[in-house]
């Protein structure tokens, strides 16, 4: 219990590939999806969720913000 020599977890749903997230969240920072283009409501919302993920996983200096 407790024993520090363990390895890691090699099953994939526990690793987390953050470059991936960062990329994905970068994306969605430039191109918003159609079918949220036309709401400003989801437009608001999809851009706070992004720059707070992007912020979260430390890479909020990739995107340029206003």
């Amino acid at each position: 219990m407790g024993d520090s020599s363990e390895a890691p977890p090699s099953n994939s749903l526990e690793t987390f590939d953050k470059d991936r997230h960062v990329t994905f969240l970068e994306m969605m920072y430039k191109l918003l999806p159609l079918p949220y283009q036309i709401q400003e409501i989801n437009r608001l919302t999809l851009a706070y969720f992004v720059i707070s993920g992007l912020d979260i996983l430390g890479a909020l200096d990739r995107v340029f913000l206003l």
